[in-house]
């Protein structure tokens, strides 16, 4: 479906934007090369919802950039995101890929890792232009590569990339063994994926799925939820135990870890339940919430329920093992 204009081979770009077979780079009337086949009635549903949120709710401009994106990497309110950073950081990546990237400036900071190349791409066009927007020095930057791409069928070459990144997005894929396929292709043997998501909690999803339904609901009619948010809900999120054969087969070993449950369920509060200026009065005390995390950690290390209903996960993939 999409060749490049120069060669016309079926297009497959290298990191930076290319066409891998001559180089050539295509020519788009926007910073944002739209890749997105529209042959899935799912992924145009799923896509105009996107689009309309981030046209509905723009970023709003930062004051100062540098210093937003940090607050945000070490913000109280998502206190998993410096586990993410520190994983990210290990990788010492040179070629990034962000998948699902959406209307999140955060990832700006990975240019303070010194890439060479930083793709920051979404299935929604509008998300991306949302933070060049607001963050219009740092989006300016001549390493980054913006793209609306579909995750199950990314147009990158094989080991164009040393690290492959999604925050809270890999719950929207249909074909999760087939992404991770696709993952795999993209990086190098050498190369690492890093996730952040909703892990699988037994008794929270049960809570959600039985008694807690109507509660589930309200908060969905708050703030409406994408066709594929809805099938994830339903579903519920990652365990190890579903993703360690599919490391496997690929030859790489699975990084999982769990985190947050009383602080989970108080910021989701916060956000939708009333009263709301009593939740976020709350929500604004960072030693409110330093206090939630380590008792969260506390009772994940002494009591089973707590440990087998951490909410949140932070997952991913190492390099490919020798002889796969």
């Amino acid at each position: 479906m999409y060749r490049c204009e120069a060669c016309k081979s079926p297009r497959s770009l290298t990191a930076a934007g290319m066409c891998a077979v001559c180089n050539a780079k295509p020519r788009d009337g926007t910073s944002v090369i739209d890749l997105v086949p529209q042959t899935s009635t799912d992924l145009i549903r799923e896509r105009a919802h996107y689009d309309e949120y981030y046209r509905a709710s723009p970023l709003r401009p930062a004051n100062n950039e540098c210093d937003d994106l940090e607050a945000l990497w070490a913000s109280a309110y998502y206190p998993f995101n410096t586990k993410v950073w520190s994983r990210v950081a290990e990788a010492q990546p040179e070629r990034i890929l962000l998948l699902g990237n959406g209307g999140s400036p955060k990832e700006l900071m990975f240019l303070r890792l010194e890439p060479q190349t930083l793709v920051y791409s979404d299935l929604s066009p509008h998300g991306l232009t949302s933070v060049q927007d607001a963050y219009p020095s740092l989006s300016r930057d001549a390493r980054i590569f913006w793209a609306a791409v579909d995750a199950q069928q990314l147009p990158f070459g094989r080991e164009s990339f040393d690290l492959v990144y999604g925050y809270a997005f890999v719950h929207h894929l249909p074909s999760l063994a087939g992404f991770l396929r696709e993952v795999d292709r993209v990086l190098t043997p050498e190369g690492r994926a890093v996730f952040f998501d909703d892990a699988f909690a037994r008794d929270w999803q049960r809570f959600k799925l039985g008694v807690g339904r109507p509660l589930m609901r309200y908060f969905h009619r708050q703030e409406p939820v994408s066709p594929e948010d809805l099938r994830a809900t339903e579903a519920g999120g990652f365990s190890a135990a579903d993703l360690e054969p599919l490391a496997k087969r690929l030859g790489r070993p699975l990084a999982f870890e769990t985190d947050g449950c009383l602080h989970y369920l108080f910021t989701r509060a916060s956000e939708r339940l009333p009263p709301r200026f009593a939740w976020r009065w709350l929500a604004r005390r960072d030693g409110f919430l330093a206090g939630l995390i380590r008792l969260d950690r506390w009772l994940a290390k002494r009591s089973t329920i707590f440990a087998r209903n951490q909410i949140r996960a932070i997952w991913g993939l190492g390099p490919r093992r020798v002889g796969n």
